[in-house]
């Protein structure tokens, strides 16, 4: 999927360099060519023209698919192969066969693509909230909804800077991934994250919930910090290392035939606002 992004960005102009820089390339490589037979007409103009562009192509194509594996590369890698064996005539193409197999396979990456971003959070690889929202219509009357919150996030933003909120994230994401007992983890807005237990009542995921509390304390996160005495005195910079820990704070409320999926997440939240008031750190029940 493309990214948005303005016209006139840096990120446009370097597309735009891009560009220039490929079609003035491809033109230095004709006019090199024909140089090159004139100098050695022995060599085959297929070497020069075909042979040796697709050799350099497969290698960025290959090494692009192994640096930043995806189905969008696959497909590109895919499409250059066959590119390759019809034009070197390895193997006899049916290309009616061959065209429909590429088509279906390029809709199922714009549609995977397109899924991912509108059902994922991009910062944590978890499922975003329109995810749990359809999640949700799935439920049956049985489950258990667990709030999760990040004690003292914005004091992590402040002090060390929002790469390392996005680090803090990302740990407790990583953490609630792996949470058991046949738990959802979702990305629920900030640094709030929603569990869903399906099937479940209280008594079945506390212990859960207070293993996966103590995972995420336990953890000794090293932060990386750049100290300068001024800013004229740039050589004299150390890099230090500080280690923190993370605590999370976590309501839990069991869901009532009577009450919506909504009324469920409000009784969690008012049992994480206990939690937090209680000293953070602890696992609440509604």
């Amino acid at each position: 999927m493309i990214t948005e992004r303005g016209v006139f960005s840096g990120h446009a102009i370097k597309q735009v360099l891009l560009l220039i820089a490929t079609l003035a390339a491809a033109y230095l490589w004709l006019f090199a060519s024909a140089k090159l037979q004139l100098i050695w007409p022995q060599l085959s103009g297929d070497v020069s023209s075909v042979y040796l562009p697709s050799l350099i192509v497969g290698c960025v194509v290959l090494w692009r698919n192994m640096a930043q594996p995806s189905l969008s590369q696959t497909a590109v890698l895919a499409t250059y192969l066959i590119w390759c064996i019809a034009q070197f005539e390895l193997v006899v193409i049916n290309w009616p066969i061959t065209m429909a197999i590429l088509c279906c396979y390029y809709l199922l990456v714009v549609i995977v693509n397109s899924y991912f971003l509108a059902y994922r959070d991009e910062l944590t690889g978890l499922p975003s909230r329109r995810a749990l929202n359809q999640y949700a219509s799935t439920l049956g009357n049985t489950y258990v909804v667990a709030m999760l919150d990040i004690d003292h996030f914005k004091k992590f933003n402040d002090t060390y800077g929002h790469d390392v909120g996005d680090q803090v994230l990302k740990l407790v994401a990583t953490k609630i991934a792996k949470v058991r007992r046949s738990g959802k983890a979702f990305r629920y807005g900030g640094e709030e994250f929603s569990l869903i237990f399906p099937r479940k009542n209280s008594e079945q995921v506390m212990a859960e919930l207070e293993r996966m509390r103590k995972l995420i304390a336990h953890y000794k996160m090293a932060i990386r910090q750049l100290n300068r005495q001024g800013k004229q005195d740039r050589k004299g910079s150390k890099v230090t290392t500080k280690t923190v820990h993370v605590t999370v704070s976590i309501g839990v409320a069991v869901h009532q035939k009577q009450m919506s999926f909504d009324d469920t997440i409000k009784i969690a939240d008012q049992a994480l606002y206990k939690a937090k008031k209680a000293g953070r750190n602890r696992v609440v029940s509604a």
